[in-house]
């Protein structure tokens, strides 16, 4: 009896806690309207559909092409590239001199697992995005492996990242929540989380 009620304690739980998710991202969507449909526009921007179809069917109508040079690809593109080449290695300096032997041990384990992780190609993917569309994501996190935790850097897709509509600073350090949306199929989503069928 005591674990009947029990288990629907935790589904009352795990419906409130999905009910203030779908809160958040709503006051999300709806607060950032304006900034969600510039990213969409850069984005479009950026890889060459920078006319509207209203402008298209003006040159349709006219008979002349839509001819289009993307300077902004090219200058999104150099910018990653000399962000790339300026790139140092990440290195831990003493406080102490007697720190000296710590900090070549916390180098080492900063270079391991930026090079484990391909630390390079996924800051110059969240640099391109930030470019583009306003901000980057990378989520840097432990995940338990083999002899522990592990750490895990993971690319997380710009336009599915949520967070608080009242941060203001530029890394979301003052932001109360931060999420991740994902739009799937209901077979994928009940063979991702099979005990979550109901």
């Amino acid at each position: 009896m005591q674990a009947a009620s029990r288990d629907g304690k935790d589904d009352q739980d795990q419906e409130k806690n999905l009910q203030e998710v779908k809160r958040r991202f709503r006051a999300y969507e709806s607060n950032k309207q304006d900034e969600i449909d510039e990213s969409r526009e850069a984005r479009r921007y950026y890889h060459g559909k920078q006319w509207s179809d209203h402008e298209l069917k003006t040159l349709r109508d006219r008979r002349q092409p839509a001819i289009t040079s993307n300077h902004i690809c090219r200058k999104v593109d150099f910018i990653v590239g000399v962000e790339q080449r300026l790139r140092r290695d990440p290195k831990a300096y003493p406080r102490n001199p007697q720190d000296e032997q710590s900090a070549f041990v916390a180098t080492s384990a900063l270079r391991y697992v930026c090079d484990n992780q391909r630390w390079h190609a996924k800051s110059a993917t969240a640099n391109h995005d930030g470019i583009v569309s306003g901000f980057g994501v990378l989520f840097i996190g432990i995940e338990s492996g083999q002899q522990g935790g592990d750490v895990v850097i993971k690319e997380i897709d710009c336009s599915r990242f949520f967070y608080d509509p009242r941060s203001r600073r530029c890394d979301f350090s003052d932001a109360k929540y931060m999420g991740i949306h994902i739009w799937m199929d209901l077979d994928e989503a009940i063979s991702t989380w099979p005990d979550q069928e109901e």
